[in-house]
């Protein structure tokens, strides 16, 4: 066991890097420490960036692509996952390319990551992979994908090495028919009870369905916080 750390730790994770490096809040990235720190984060001249719609449906399935670039590099890697704004699980991420990508867990979250076939060893300048992602089938508010890359130099240690972060959110698409009327219980009354079910949506004691949460985000800012129940109870009060 402490031949096979001290490998990993001089040449670093071409395959299965550890979990919780993506740079969400409340993880770290392989820019930090002994690993690849030879360049501050973000500090090359590339990028790491997800091509796709920003908007889902209940249990909608959707294909991503996340790319990474940077001139004169030729190795690559990366970690993804998908967290709620409470940072816990936000949909389902789906491995659709076995050879180049993986999934491993930690504490109930998915991390998405390349294989050592993924990290095309020798592609210049730049590389992509590609996922899906379902949708919660009940609203969870806003979704982020949370992922950091590695646009590595290929000389096999963890010397010379540019890693980049980002993020990506996608919000629930609002039904059209609604009307943000501040009704959150659907009962077709505005009043006390209203405030009440949009305070423990907050609070994080319960959760809203579409119709609910459309009714509720009074300011129709995608969220619902203090700035909906305030509006709500003004409503109420006139």
């Amino acid at each position: 066991m402490l031949i096979i750390y001290c490998f990993q730790f001089l040449y670093g994770y071409s395959n299965n890097p550890p979990n919780g490096r993506t740079g969400a809040p409340g993880q770290t990235t392989c820019a930090s420490g002994n690993c690849h720190n030879s360049y501050p984060l973000n500090s090359g001249s590339g990028e790491i960036f997800i091509e796709g719609p920003t908007t889902y449906n209940p249990g909608e399935i959707i294909n991503f692509t996340i790319y990474i670039n940077q001139n004169n590099q030729d190795r690559w890697g990366f970690e993804l996952c998908s967290l709620t704004d409470e940072m816990n699980q936000g949909g389902i991420i789906n491995n659709i390319d076995i050879e180049n990508t993986s999934i491993s867990s930690t504490s109930g979250i998915t991390y998405l990551k390349q294989t050592n076939s993924g990290t095309y060893n020798g592609y210049q300048n730049g590389v992509e992979w590609g996922f899906e992602w379902q949708a919660p089938t009940t609203n969870l508010g806003p979704i982020t994908f949370y992922f950091s890359g590695n646009a590595a130099n290929g000389n096999g240690t963890r010397t010379g090495d540019y890693i980049y972060i980002d993020s990506f959110t996608l919000i629930e698409n609002q039904n059209e028919t609604c009307d943000p009327n501040g009704d959150a219980n659907l009962d077709n009354d505005l009043n006390v009870l209203d405030v009440v079910t949009v305070v423990s949506y907050v609070l994080g004691n319960s959760e809203l369905n579409a119709d609910q949460f459309c009714n509720a985000d009074i300011n129709q800012d995608a969220t619902i916080d203090v700035l909906d129940i305030v509006m709500i109870v003004s409503i109420i009060l006139n």
